[in-house]
């Protein structure tokens, strides 16, 4: 894109921004300025009183809620943890069956056999 000084009714005539990107660029640039409120020409807003306790009280209930949720799944956590580590220290202290005796029970047929069809 090569970019040449033009003349100044040249950049007004509006047929040119169609052909000439930074024209079209620099007049779009131009109009957004326009559309934007000087600083001066904003509102003071002030909130009222009911509106900020209402979000106050919004947002502490939020904190409260995911204060609480987080306990929940703490204590669901260690709970599951604690019934997994006595579950493997049970597990643990019991006596190893002899090799044979596994052995046994993997060849032996269950008592459900006889209620699957063949």
């Amino acid at each position: 894109m090569t970019t040449k000084a033009h003349e100044e009714s040249e950049r007004r005539d509006p047929s040119h921004r169609l052909v000439c990107e930074s024209c079209r660029v620099d007049w779009r640039i131009a109009a957004a300025w326009r559309q934007v409120e000087p600083p001066s020409a904003a509102k003071d807003i002030t909130p009222k009183e009911e509106f900020v306790y209402h979000v106050v009280g919004a947002v502490r209930r939020s904190r409260r809620a995911a204060s609480r949720q987080r306990i929940v799944l703490a204590a669901a956590a260690a709970l599951l943890f604690s019934f997994f580590a006595g579950l493997a220290h049970e597990q643990a202290n019991e006596p190893r069956p002899a090799v044979e005796e596994t052995y046994a029970s993997a060849v032996t047929p269950s008592a459900l056999d006889g209620f699957i069809p063949n």
